[in-house]
């Protein structure tokens, strides 16, 4: 099923910049100005875990506006699809998550990319969860994916940006698991 959400938030503190972690883990769309509202819609379909099907399909799309005395804000926060085929997935477009091996539980995550900042616009082939290696009764299996994704005008110190360099994501992972 598809599902829509839609949620109205305001933001005051009694200094001029919202404290780190109200702002924590929000994919970069939470205003640091003191004194705000914001508008966010939610349009998502994820995949149907109730039946055990061979082709699946999902969609993300959040979108914030963010407004205070002086400035709006518009941030598509998310936008994506994804296909399941067997145990492959493949999946374009910006969406939150975390890459590689992160602590996902007591920290902000990975140092690089993290979810304190909006997502990359990328390209992602996977097998997203542990599929076991025929003939070894489950006793082996991997996951793994392999992603390539678009940074843009990237600063090279405080006060020079470079146009003419395209600055890229890449990011692939194997992993492997013995045991049941």
């Amino acid at each position: 099923a598809v599902n829509f959400q839609l949620e109205a938030q305001a933001i005051a503190t009694s200094h001029d910049q919202v404290p780190f972690w109200f702002r924590a883990r929000q994919g970069g769309s939470v205003p640091l100005s003191g004194l705000s509202g914001s508008l966010v819609g939610h349009i998502y379909k994820d995949y149907d875990t109730t039946r055990r099907r061979t082709i699946d399909w999902g969609i993300g799309l959040e979108g914030r506006a963010n407004g205070n005395k002086s400035e709006t804000d518009l941030i598509l926060v998310q936008a994506n699809a994804k296909l399941k085929l067997a145990m492959f997935e493949i999946r374009a477009g910006r969406w939150r998550g975390q890459t590689g091996l992160t602590d996902t539980l007591l920290t902000s995550g990975a140092f690089s990319i993290s979810g304190n900042a909006l997502g990359i616009p990328q390209v992602q082939i996977s097998v997203p969860e542990f599929f076991p290696v025929p003939f070894t009764n489950g006793w082996v299996a991997f996951k793994g994916s392999f992603c390539h994704g678009w940074l843009g005008k990237v600063a090279l110190t405080d006060s020079y940006w470079v146009d003419s360099v395209k600055t890229y994501f890449h990011h692939k992972s194997l992993n492997g698991r013995l045991g049941k």
